[in-house]
């Protein structure tokens, strides 16, 4: 099985539409995009997206969640406005739980062609499938990616499905603690990242 990258329009208006169901059109990240019934929370580092035992894990999610696929979607810069009239592409793609990792890295360098690469080109990002239960946000300007659910027990699934690398998920506070120790955080970025962990204090 394949990535499909989406290139027709009425496919990606289908994505949006499901994007639209667990994420918050309206709100810009470090807002909390996540819709109401999503409601608690765990975070890793951005770049951890791009590597293959990520993918691993997630397809191992997708198995125990009865997904047979997963939605990699480019929020910004915007699919619609910018990517697709500057690239013709929109950033967006289907990805089988049977897909091998080259296929998707082959998706993410732009299949070739740098210019297109949403490994390159994509600020902020969320995977998400055609269950309303979980979505991940990703932000490479924050270094930052939320896996949000609507328990405990989606949480604990997610995390389990990493097996060894489970360690790779923290509380949202740990996260921060850790890349303030790691870039020495001022005044003004210790309020940025004050914002994110309000916005995204769990509500369970």
């Amino acid at each position: 099985m394949k990535v499909e990258n989406i290139y027709n329009l009425s496919s990606f208006l289908k994505c949006k539409s499901k994007f639209g169901k667990i994420f918050n059109n309206d709100k810009v990240f470090p807002a909390n995009i996540f819709q109401n019934h999503i409601n608690c929370y765990i975070a890793f580092e951005y770049d951890w997206i791009d590597s293959e035992l990520f993918f691993d894990g997630m397809k191992s999610f997708l198995g125990k969640m009865g997904d047979g696929e997963f939605i990699y979607y480019t929020i910004s810069p915007s699919p619609e406005k910018y990517l697709y009239p500057k690239l013709n592409y929109f950033g967006v793609a289907l990805v089988n739980r049977e897909a091998s990792f080259e296929s998707f890295s082959h998706f993410l360098n732009g299949e070739g062609k740098y210019l297109d690469a949403p490994k390159f080109n994509t600020d902020t990002i969320a995977i998400f499938s055609d269950s309303m239960e979980w979505g991940i946000i990703g932000s490479r300007d924050w270094e930052l990616g939320i896996f949000g659910g609507i328990s405990r027990e989606i949480l604990n699934t997610f995390i389990d499905s990493f097996e060894e690398n489970r360690d790779m998920y923290k509380s949202i506070k740990e996260q921060v603690m850790i890349y303030s120790e790691m870039f020495q955080f001022g005044i003004d970025q210790w309020e940025n990242y004050s914002e994110i962990l309000s916005n995204y204090e769990d509500k369970l």
